[in-house]
């Protein structure tokens, strides 16, 4: 996807997180902490153009799977157009009905979750409700 369709993107859609992807140095300092040598589930919200996506289907074993849940139809289509792996379940769906999502794969838990959600602009309400269940 181009800068410019990215950015198109962002201006329709206000739940994107960035204005550009992750760098790869970014990337690899956030996976770096990944144990790449078992099979893992790992679950990824907010893929957009799928920067983490190829990096873990890179790095992932064979027998490892991806369920990538992403909302905005835009990227979705362009995960699912430039990503060529059965290892990887794209859903366009949100991060709430995620218990459902990896269920669908006939799994119970997850070992890891890459997120790109944008918890900073999460509205005021739902912040102070996460901060009076944490007190």
């Amino acid at each position: 996807m181009s800068t410019t369709e990215y950015m198109k993107n962002l201006m329709k859609d206000r739940s994107i997180a960035s204005i550009t992807p992750t760098s790869q140095a970014g990337v690899k300092e956030i996976c770096g902490k990944m144990d790449f040598s078992k099979k893992a589930v790992v679950v990824e919200y907010g893929p957009a153009t799928g920067v983490f996506t190829h990096y873990l289907l890179e790095h992932m074993t064979a027998d490892s799977e991806l369920t990538a849940i992403e909302r905005n139809k835009n990227f979705a289509r362009y995960l699912q157009e430039n990503t060529d792996s059965d290892r990887l379940k794209i859903h366009r769906d949100s991060a709430e009905n995620v218990a459902d999502l990896i269920d669908q794969h006939g799994h119970s838990s997850v070992d890891y979750v890459i997120s790109g959600i944008p918890f900073s602009l999460m509205s005021e309400y739902i912040e102070k409700e996460h901060r009076e269940k944490d007190v």
